[in-house]
């Protein structure tokens, strides 16, 4: 009796190797595919996941093709949405931690509540700040009652103001107690050693002009100009009339410019532009 034929048996040993790790391999593949979907279904079933898909999808504009305004498709949806919460609430123009609307809005609330007798400073000082961005006329007030205590501003209050009763060190003082920059003359801060972090050390340095690194504001196209028109906009809405140099009246509240101020507004102005400079060089 003839025996069949085995494809197998015909096989020599290199081949029979071969096409068992083949398998093997294909097997391998097999198991470490699915694991990987299925821990990857796993993962996206999450509950983080599925909202950061739909706050991703939810940030698109999908009526606009990415191939034709890609800034349209991702960030159309987004300044649309900033633009009309600026249009509601037109004394917030950004807050970046927070894209709540309603908690805006509380915030606000907020904001625009009385201050209670007891409350914490720092929130008095949030209250007031608001507050002088709307401008309203309980602001001037305080305004007023702040250059007062900080000395007068010689341009207001014109030769009635005594150079001889300033210090700086004072104002400085006066500056941090009201919530203001307390460093315009002198940079101060606290900060630890560097050879012995469990020690504080008092670290003086020059000024930031306008705010900033006088290094980084050298770079930019006569950022000075810009900074000298505002401070001159602010003198001409500060403009005291002759009769209130000498008494009399309440000078922030004044709406007459006279131009025989002109020059001598120009003057001070560029006096203490002049003196800031220096300060941060």
């Amino acid at each position: 009796m003839q025996q069949a034929n085995n494809p197998w048996s015909n096989r020599t040993t290199l081949e029979k190797h071969l096409i068992a790790a083949i398998f093997l391999a294909i097997l391998i593949s097999i198991l470490i595919l699915s694991g990987s979907k299925c821990e990857f279904d796993k993962d996206c079933g999450n509950k983080e996941y599925r909202n950061a898909e739909n706050y991703i999808f939810g940030e698109l504009h999908s009526t606009i093709k990415p191939c034709d305004d890609f800034y349209g498709f991702t960030c159309r949806k987004r300044v649309n949405k900033t633009l009309t919460l600026a249009n509601k609430i037109p004394y917030i123009s950004s807050i970046p931690l927070i894209d709540d609307p309603d908690a805006i809005e509380e915030l606000v609330g907020y904001l625009e509540t009385p201050e209670a007798i007891d409350e914490e400073k720092f929130s008095v000082t949030a209250k007031q700040f608001y507050r002088a961005c709307k401008n309203t006329e309980r602001d001037t007030v305080i305004f007023e009652k702040h250059l007062k205590y900080f000395g007068g501003w010689p341009l207001l209050i014109g030769d009635s103001w005594n150079e001889k009763t300033f210090s700086w060190v004072d104002l400085m003082g006066k500056f941090r107690e009201k919530g203001y920059t307390p460093g315009m003359f002198v940079d101060l801060d606290i900060v630890p050693r560097k050879d012995n972090s469990s020690r504080y050390i008092v670290q003086l340095k020059r000024p930031p002009l306008f705010g900033t690194d006088w290094a980084r504001l050298a770079k930019l196209n006569k950022p000075w100009k810009r900074y000298f028109a505002l401070m001159t906009e602010v003198a001409k809405e500060l403009y005291p009339t002759k009769s209130q140099i000498h008494g009399g009246g309440s000078i922030l509240h004044s709406k007459e410019k006279p131009k025989y101020l002109k020059a001598r507004v120009m003057q001070e102005l560029g006096d203490c532009f002049n003196f800031e400079v220096k300060l941060s060089q």
